[in-house]
């Protein structure tokens, strides 16, 4: 859509509208925009960082070009102009805004760092016809804090724990192995209690351990390193 709409646009038409579609972008993001979403969020508890953020989110898509057709489309005079005034304003906006989301979020501390992509992962083959399936699940929340343990979970049916990754670790999973904050929980299910599983493991609550507390009662797997053989 965006794409169709930049098909109406005469990029030699900017010359004579560029000011004012400056002075559009500067109104709409450091005016109009804040001062809406403000009053719009009052009452809703949300911090000053988080309405900050949603203020630079800026006027982005296609919804306000296409918005922008309207004028011409009602046959007024000024709805070319218009329509290239809106269109360059979102220009504007994705230039800047867009493109500073992540150095805005982290200077108002609402990011979070990546969490690593787990070094190990499971492939279900089947000869037969079965509804059991593999199903990972990401433990929501900051590695470091404990869970339950796994006897503690009370997962649907048949359901079993067969692998948890945690960062470069390979955990072979017991009954008294706690799960903790950026796991990552392979679980051998039937297809019909995913929706289930999923609500379990992605509403856990987590807590920094206690001392004395046994952590994780666990035996680590180690996987060797494969070597290829070499080429002939």
């Amino acid at each position: 859509m965006f794409a169709l709409m930049g098909l109406q646009v005469f990029p030699s038409q900017f010359a004579d509208i560029w000011w004012n579609g400056i002075v559009l972008f500067l109104t709409l993001t450091f005016v109009a925009r804040p001062f809406a979403v403000w009053l719009g969020t009052l009452g809703m508890g949300i911090g000053w960082r988080e309405k900050t953020f949603i203020s630079w989110a800026g006027l982005r898509g296609s919804v306000p070009i296409v918005l922008a057709t309207y004028p011409a489309a009602a046959g007024l005079g000024i709805g070319q102009e218009v329509f290239n005034l809106v269109f360059f304003g979102v220009l504007l906006s994705i230039a800047f805004q867009g493109s500073t989301l992540g150095p805005m979020a982290r200077l108002l501390k609402l990011s979070a760092p990546r969490r690593p992509t787990p070094q190990f992962q499971l492939e279900l083959v089947g000869l037969t016809h079965s509804d059991h399936d593999l199903l990972v699940v990401d433990i929501l929340g900051p590695a470091g804090p404990i869970g339950p343990t796994v006897a503690e979970l009370q997962l649907p049916g048949n359901a079993v724990i067969v692998l948890i990754a945690r960062g470069d670790d390979l955990v072979v999973p017991k009954g008294s192995t706690r799960l903790r904050g950026g796991d990552q929980v392979t679980v051998l299910a039937h297809t019909r209690d995913h929706d289930a599983i999923l609500h379990i493991l992605e509403n856990i609550s987590l807590a920094d351990p206690l001392p004395g507390t046994v952590v994780a009662d666990v035996r680590r797997l180690t996987v060797p390193a494969v070597t290829p053989p070499p080429s002939r």
